[in-house]
């Protein structure tokens, strides 16, 4: 079964179905593992720092907060980070209500149990930037998620400005360079741009190399903005 083929199959199935399709590597280390406290060596889990992933709990802060955990506490704005480890999004539905930050790092990763398996489910008006804004990251990787929005995420000049945004501006030491993106699916969300990747306007800083793998944006945006409001 192909990638697009399976997603197919679960948007189609629902969620108790998708939950129970196991096929893939990190739908393996899913299955059991969602409680634990050392849920896979060298991974963080989110479910230990407080993420429900029930779909209606907001799981904003306990992301960010597994995130600082395998980035570290050095100021991004001095440091580049190296993770101690990647942070791994079990299967479930995370409501998230503000931009999930990921700033000034080499070699970090954030894996979900599969698209639509681990969801990213966008609420409100409080994102500034977009659902995962990654600013300064080099040789990093991110996958087997997908990110959707609940309806109340805004439209018009209140839009969500990015599903995932790629960039390096000067809170950020590392430059951005050599990513990776694969097995995501963006759908039913309120955008200016499903996937953003660039350098803040005006400027020349580094944001090359990005790799691209079964990466799905379906639909339109809504925003009626431009870019430049950004930053």
């Amino acid at each position: 079964m192909t990638g697009i083929e399976r997603r197919q199959l679960l948007h189609g199935a629902g969620a108790g179905a998708a939950l129970a399709i196991t096929s893939g590597f990190f739908t393996a280390k899913a299955r059991g593992r969602t409680n634990s406290n050392l849920p896979v060596l060298g991974w963080v889990n989110v479910r230990d720092y407080g993420a429900a992933g029930n779909g209606s709990t907001d799981d904003t802060a306990a992301i960010n907060a597994a995130i600082n955990a395998a980035t570290g506490v050095a100021s991004p704005a001095a440091n580049t980070r190296f993770p101690a480890a990647g942070v791994f999004l079990p299967a479930g539905i995370y409501k998230v209500t503000s931009d999930l930050l990921i700033r000034s790092v080499e070699g970090f990763a954030l894996a979900g149990a599969g698209a639509e398996l681990a969801i990213l489910l966008a609420s409100g008006r409080d994102f500034k930037t977009a659902v995962l804004n990654i600013d300064g990251s080099a040789k990093s990787s991110f996958q087997g998620f997908s990110i959707i929005g609940d309806g109340t995420e805004g439209s018009g000049d209140k839009a969500l400005p990015n599903a995932i945004n790629l960039t390096w501006t000067t809170a950020a030491r590392r430059s951005t360079t050599a990513n990776f993106f694969g097995d995501i699916f963006i759908r039913s969300l309120k955008f200016a741009c499903g996937m953003r990747m660039g350098a803040p306007s005006g400027t020349a800083r580094q944001v090359d190399g990005t790799t691209i793998s079964d990466v799905i944006v379906s639909g339109a945006g809504s925003a009626d903005y431009g870019y430049t409001t950004l930053y």
